[in-house]
């Protein structure tokens, strides 16, 4: 082309296919490859977008979906090395081993950053990074003993940490001067893709994980990494290829300026770490929580760890309702003027608006009222002490004609394992002259899925001294003695057994359970091809106490090794508590998700806008520390509370409670940090990004890919 023909027209796209305003002056080019150093000069949405939110949104489906069945592979799918027997661990030590794998995940962009802002450039960073994050699913997917289960998690936490904040910072480098103003609008796409992809994942990969396994289940988050991979390598031609700072970065990392911008967000991202502590435990504890609650809706039984998809459908959801109705009537409640285009801090305190360290503060408060309600929900569940069952009626939890199996979670007390090797509920009948009625236990087998059996067995005998001993100790000065009756008056000796397809039946005869006189134990072996989710038990004769004791039932798949049992619970001993319904848990997740949307998504906007613009990955790393600072917090807690015991120091209720003041004193602290913060709004000029290629540096490290 001459000198003197004119500039090539270039047409930008927006995200909804709407072609943006002619450009006749670009950016500069690298003369090697010819990607573009720089954002297009446009006001519409750059051309690059759609690629990198495509790539988000599998990659998100890939680390997702991977993390959704973390704790349950941990605490029933995980096996020895070597072998076919089963290793699986505490959900003490899971929720231990999440928190430390997210923490790693989160650490690592610290090291993502230097080597993308210093030598080797975002694109090349992601690009590379994001192979050895293939390698790190296809562990997982082979080898589901702790060798699988710990390379795979490291690979994937070096591969998602280290690309995470050069993902964020491509998204602000494609947006120049002329269209910054859609760079809120770019990241709540930005955040709607990855919300997305969380959500489709998690609804997915537990069905996969119960109907197929592991290896299925964690090969096909390891399929969709690799398509993000692809997807991005497909936009390298669109994309802004904003050069590495070199040693200008360091430079100006340790400059004033650098400096000055770092240690005005630093108190900042300590306090969301906070945050993060609590929102990251929708992956552990609440999965945990929701393994304890009546998950049917609607005629179908969701698996505890879906009840995380609730997460990312809602922000779907709440992102443009709160983008384009909640904020504009905040801002104008917060006295915020829409056609005053001064910065927040020049204007007066009170007519500042909605701006982004109040929609934190907002957050801050919701996600704290999101585990109140994590908290009353687990003292409906546990009811806060443990009774042997068949005193139930008379302390007044269970009356005649009202008792209802449906209500009742019983606690496998004696070896801490009833979420992993059973789950039961139970019944008392007793005649209004208080004479013994049958007693009925219904229980569900482990991993809540239907087994052939060849065997069940029962433990007649029942201690109820325990529970006398304690009303002795209670009783007042002048009250009649406690009758102290011996055990061998509760014990069971005939028990029908049954059959179901649900909790509640249909219900067909297994059998009758006799226990010989002088016996303790007895069982019955079953047809072969007997296959049975659930089992009732109605103890029918007993030794003629007043209520009924019934011991330990075991319930032994066909062809298991002795003490291989698929169902072994405890039905004399039971806690107190309800089994609250979902909705309640999806109402935290409600709570919860609107704090996120108010932190997170600013936070992302925010983080970038106030990095100088050769440290706009480095500051983003730094943001993300404050997500693995929070999961630090939780390893911490955890490791002080759990005792060598299996039991813990914080019980119950109490840990919820725990973190939800921890959250209350944080949004204290944050609201005189925020009041002092003084920062400055950063973008890409095009001028330094002409000075970065001329010094060289871009030669060296954008190359044909």
């Amino acid at each position: 082309m001459d000198s003197d023909s004119p500039a090539p027209t270039d047409l930008t796209t927006g995200p909804d296919g709407s072609r943006g305003e002619a450009t006749t002056a670009g950016p500069p080019r690298d003369p090697k490859t010819g990607y573009r150093l720089g954002p297009e000069n446009t006001s519409k949405f750059p051309p690059g977008i759609a690629y990198i939110v495509g790539n988000e949104c599998a990659e998100r489906f890939s680390f997702y979906g991977m993390k959704a069945i973390l704790a349950v592979f941990m605490t029933e799918h995980l096996m020895k090395w070597g072998s076919d027997e089963k290793a699986v661990v505490s959900e003490g030590t899971a929720t231990e081993w999440v928190h430390t794998f997210v923490l790693a995940a989160y650490a690592f962009p610290i090291i993502g950053a230097i080597v993308s802002d210093w030598f080797l450039g975002k694109y090349k960073t992601i690009l590379y990074l994001s192979v050895l994050y293939c390698f790190g699913h296809l562990a997982l997917a082979l080898d589901e003993s702790r060798v699988g289960l710990f390379t795979g998690l490291a690979l994937i936490a070096v591969g998602t940490g280290a690309i995470k904040p050069c993902v964020s910072a491509h998204v602000g480098d494609q947006f120049g001067s002329r269209n910054k103003h859609l760079l809120s609008k770019v990241f709540f796409w930005f955040y709607f893709s990855i919300n997305l992809g969380s959500a489709v994942s998690t609804i997915l990969t537990p069905i996969l994980l119960t109907q197929y396994g592991p290896s299925v289940a964690f090969g096909v988050p390891g399929v969709l990494m690799a398509v993000a991979t692809l997807l991005f390598w497909m936009g390298r031609k669109e994309f802004a290829h904003v050069p590495p700072g070199g040693k200008e970065f360091l430079k100006e990392s340790f400059s004033g300026v650098g400096l000055k911008a770092l240690l005005n967000l630093v108190p900042i991202y300590a306090l969301v770490a906070v945050f993060w502590a609590l929102f990251d435990q929708t992956a552990s504890k609440w999965v945990f929580q929701a393994k304890s609650m009546d998950l049917e809706i609607a005629g179908t039984e969701l698996l505890p760890s879906q009840l995380q998809a609730a997460n990312p459908i809602m922000v779907m959801a709440l992102i443009p309702l709160m983008a384009y109705g909640l904020y504009p009537v905040l801002h104008r409640l917060l006295g915020g003027d829409p056609h005053d285009l001064r910065e927040p801090k020049e204007k007066p305190f009170l007519k500042r608006g909605l701006t982004p360290l109040r929609k934190i503060g907002i957050g801050f408060l919701l996600t704290a009222g999101a585990f109140a309600v994590s908290a009353l929900i687990e003292e409906n569940i546990t009811g806060g002490r443990v009774v042997p069952y068949a005193m139930q009626a008379d302390d007044g939890l269970t009356t005649a004609g009202t008792a209802d199996s449906d209500l009742y979670r019983v606690e496998n007390v004696l070896d801490g394992e009833t979420a992993g090797r059973g789950w039961i509920s139970g019944e008392l009948e007793r005649s209004a002259d208080g004479d013994f009625e049958p007693e009925i236990f219904v229980v569900r087998l482990r991993e809540r899925r239907a087994w052939e059996l060849e065997r069940v067995e029962i433990d007649a005998t029942v201690d109820p001294t325990a529970y006398y001993e304690t009303k002795e100790d209670d009783r007042e000065e002048g009250d009649p003695p406690v009758e102290v009756l011996p055990a061998e008056a509760f014990a069971a000796r005939e028990v029908e057994l049954l059959t179901g397809e649900s909790s509640k039946g249909p219900w067909s005869s297994a059998g009758t359970i006799v226990v010989p006189e002088g016996a303790a134990t007895a069982g019955i072996d079953l047809p072969a091809g007997t296959s049975t989710e659930y089992l009732m038990l109605r103890v029918t004769q007993n030794n003629g106490g007043p209520a009924v004791g019934l011991g330990e039932v075991r319930a032994l798949a066909a062809g298991s090794s002795p003490g291989a049992d698929v169902g072994n619970v405890w039905p004399n001993v039971a806690a107190t508590g309800y089994r609250p319904n979902l909705v309640w848990q999806l109402l935290a997740y409600l709570i919860l998700t609107a704090g996120e949307v108010m932190v997170s998504i600013t936070c992302l906007e925010f983080s970038y806008t106030q990095a100088p613009n050769r440290m706009k990955s480095l500051v983003m790393s730094v943001y993300l520390l404050s997500v693995a600072s929070g999961n630090f917090i939780v390893v911490l807690v955890n490791l002080f509370i759990n005792n060598p015991d299996g039991t813990s120091k914080l019980p119950g209720a109490d840990y919820y409670w725990f973190f939800t003041g921890l959250m209350l004193a944080a949004t204290l602290v944050y609201l005189v940090v925020a009041k002092l913060y003084s920062g400055r709004t950063y973008v890409q000029d095009e001028r330094d990004l002409q000075e970065d290629h001329n010094r060289g540096g871009i030669d060296a490290t954008i190359a044909d890919a």
